[in-house]
């Protein structure tokens, strides 16, 4: 994760608790929790199946939260729900595969509210 030095001052929180993760909390956002991630593929040295349950624990229960990085994750084309039950339409998803990070993945993001936004068609755009 970068930031910019003007607004280092503003770096409320940084953890980094969980090996490939950090989440951050800034003053202007400080509602917001921000999380960096990057869950290295099964075949990985690095690979460990608590990365998904650190993301799932620093997700549950946060109203606001944003969160990027690398999930090695296929999803195909994601069957999520907003809160009133509306599934989310995707545009432009070639690939038709879900492989177990992306199993993983999506029942995280259905359990707390997450929605994957690569592909995401929302209000008209893309």
């Amino acid at each position: 994760m970068l930031v910019k030095s003007k607004i280092m001052d503003s770096v409320l929180q940084v953890d980094t608790e969980e090996e490939g993760q950090i989440w951050v909390v800034l003053s202007f956002l400080s509602t917001l929790k921000l999380g960096g991630v990057c869950i290295p593929p099964n075949d990985s040295p690095y690979y460990s199946p608590a990365q998904y349950g650190a993301l799932a624990r620093y997700t549950t229960g946060q109203d606001k939260v944003i969160v990027l990085g690398d999930f090695n994750s296929r999803l195909a084309t994601p069957l999520l729900a907003d809160r009133d039950g509306n599934y989310y339409q995707y545009q432009g998803v070639q690939d038709n595969v879900v492989n177990e990070h992306g199993r993983i993945l999506l029942n995280i993001c259905n359990n707390n509210g997450l929605t994957v936004a690569n592909h995401l068609y929302y209000n008209g755009n893309l």
